[in-house]
């Protein structure tokens, strides 16, 4: 977001992205058929091979250090399906990785570290999540800066190139003899050949939706038409132009409300942690990572345009810190009570209450000189 003439402008990227997940590395066995008791034998006999597997696995990735990773657990599923003649069949199967646990464990890091990047370097619109087979797909509605998308970009890519890493694990995996011994368990138990499956493992993607809500760009798409495209519209199709100038407004509006809103929210979880730090004594670490954790969201709102909008929050509480570290009560109640009527409260006897209550005030919604700040510069 800039500002154009003392107005906000939405710009940016809206994106999508695609993670693969350790569920790509599974495959599934059919087992209806499969009598309980040899069922059971194979769960069991299973459960022995893999986790010898993933001690061993453990063990080279440490040096040689026995290490005991968490055991595998295996359970059947049940579905239903239409047979050939229409009627529902109850099927029981069997999904299961052959490959170690480090291998599964890899996509967790790689989660984690996307996460902490994309919160880093984005604001959310919208919440809310979705997961599909083989893919966690995050459903949020994300901004991200113009400045900030080389950063995300370069996260991308060295997640790939991890990802490409791990291709060339597995299929060197593929070719031991614990791969085998999976297999050769599996069809000895059951009594039928089962061919291994090998992993296809995809790259992440991301996907960006360049975004710029302006009036102006529409009003000279419009100038490009010509005044004869104009004198050509009927009295409806003007009152449609006018609804479109309406609806940019408020899509632009509501982008720049929801962008604050998150800021806030990261405001308020600092809040929640400092109302903790208020009643007892902070430490140096301690200090120091909650002052990098707001520099990072001052930093992230003025990449996105709104630092405006949270700037006295931000300054505010990092003199808070400072006086939490001298131990100046006075001065703590004084940040405190700034906090309070930053978000919109009354302060309250106890800082640590106050902080508590801005916290609570910082989620539910704008506070009363932002949402004048706002009207102002919209």
């Amino acid at each position: 977001m800039r500002r154009v003439k003392e107005k906000l402008v939405v710009e940016g990227f809206l994106i999508s992205y695609y993670l693969p997940t350790e569920d790509l590395l599974c495959f599934t066995i059919d087992l209806t058929d499969v009598p309980k008791g040899k069922y059971m034998d194979l769960v069991i006999g299973l459960q022995d091979i893999l986790s010898g597997i993933d001690e061993r696995h453990t063990a080279a990735a440490y040096g040689g250090k026995h290490r005991t990773p968490r055991g595998r657990s295996l359970r059947a599923r049940y579905t239903r399906v239409l047979g050939y003649d229409g009627k529902p069949i109850r099927k029981r199967v069997l999904r299961l990785s052959p490959y170690p646990s480090s291998f599964s464990n890899f996509f967790k890091r790689l989660r984690r570290t996307w996460y902490e990047e994309l919160n880093s370097n984005t604001v959310i619109l919208t919440k809310s999540g979705e997961y599909g087979l083989g893919y966690a797909t995050r459903r949020n509605l994300y901004l991200l800066p113009y400045e900030r998308a080389p950063d995300l970009m370069l996260v991308k890519r060295k997640l790939n190139e991890n990802i490409e890493g791990l291709k060339r694990s597995a299929k060197d995996y593929e070719g031991t003899k614990d791969w085998e011994a999976v297999f050769k368990y599996i069809s000895k138990t059951l009594g039928r050949p089962i061919t291994p499956e090998p992993a296809k493992v995809h790259a992440m993607l991301l996907d960006l939706h360049q975004i710029t809500l302006e009036p102006r760009i529409f009003e000279r798409y419009l100038e490009e038409k010509g005044k004869e495209y104009l004198a050509e519209m009927d009295e409806e199709k003007r009152k449609g132009l006018k609804e479109i100038y309406e609806e940019l407004d408020r899509t632009r509006h509501d982008i720049i409300e929801r962008a604050i809103m998150d800021l806030q929210s990261r405001m308020a979880d600092l809040m929640r942690k400092l109302s903790v730090a208020a009643s007892t004594e902070i430490s140096v670490r301690r200090a120091k990572g909650l002052r990098s954790t707001i520099e990072g969201v001052h930093s992230l709102a003025k990449s996105v345009g709104v630092e405006h909008f949270i700037e006295q929050v931000t300054a505010t509480s990092l003199k808070l810190i400072d006086a939490m570290e001298t131990k100046k009560k006075s001065a703590i109640r004084d940040a405190a009570d700034a906090i309070a009527v930053e978000a919109g409260i009354d302060p309250l006897k106890d800082p640590a209450e106050t902080l508590k209550e801005s916290a609570i005030a910082l989620t539910k919604g704008l506070s009363p000189r932002v949402k004048a700040l706002l009207t102002e510069l919209m």
